[in-house]
């Protein structure tokens, strides 16, 4: 294989970039674990090495679990993203395949009324919204932020759902009329088509870099090849 560079300019054009550009990402996660793990003096303790663990502990992890709500709060946590996703998904493709499949008076101004409404700033929305939760006594309550959340959602939900929905051939849907599928079964077709086309849609982006890089690679070492045979140095 013809290469252009040498072990030692590899070293230095490839990998110390590479793990420069590592440590510098792998950096902030090394110090929360290390953080986590120091004892309170050694937190304050302006006199030893930051970076470095010299007594680990896992107090604070014991007092997190222990002495707080912390299982708590993530379980509503989970419930709340959980709900609010499906209701947001459920919404947006009720709005999403009428305006890309039925032909109707207003359609057009629907979806570009949609898009406006995503780009409304979201903290207008948080003084008539609070003002709603409170007049229908939820305050303080999961239900309140659950119902909140779908207010953001929904609209790019539906926005996003919009394109899919119209890559989705006709001829899918007529050919499930003439089997005598109904409304229903024809959403759930076309969901079905997005998803799969969304997940060959990944590996068509993969396979098409991996193809480029390749035919950079292959490129860049004819012209090299070409280069030496010509009795000129190597391309830097």
């Amino acid at each position: 294989m013809v290469t252009g560079y040498g072990p030692v300019e590899r070293l230095v054009r490839l990998w110390l970039p590479v793990g420069f550009f590592l440590v510098l990402a792998l950096f902030p996660f090394y110090w929360m674990a290390i953080t986590s793990l120091k004892p309170d003096a050694e937190l304050y303790n302006r006199h030893i090495m930051p970076l470095v663990l010299h007594n680990p502990t896992l107090k604070h992890y014991i007092d997190l679990l222990t002495q707080t709500n912390f299982l708590t709060w993530t379980w509503n946590t989970m419930i709340v993203s959980v709900v609010s996703t499906a209701i947001s998904l459920i919404l947006g493709t009720m709005l999403a395949y009428p305006l890309a499949r039925m032909r109707f008076a207003g359609a057009s101004l629907i979806a570009m009324t949609i898009a406006a409404i995503y780009l409304v700033p979201q903290p207008l929305l948080f003084i008539p919204l609070a003002d709603l939760i409170n007049r229908l006594d939820l305050g303080n309550t999961l239900t309140a932020v659950i119902l909140t959340y779908p207010t953001m959602l929904v609209p790019f939900s539906a926005w996003l759902l919009l394109g899919y929905f119209k890559t989705v051939p006709m001829e899918l849907e007529e050919a499930a009329r003439i089997e005598g599928a109904v409304a229903e079964e024809l959403v759930r077709r076309a969901v079905k088509v997005v998803g799969a086309r969304f997940g060959n849609g990944i590996d068509r982006a993969r396979d098409e870099v991996g193809a480029m890089a390749r035919a950079v690679e292959v490129f860049r070492e004819n012209a090299i090849a070409k280069r030496r045979t010509e009795g000129d140095p190597p391309l830097q």
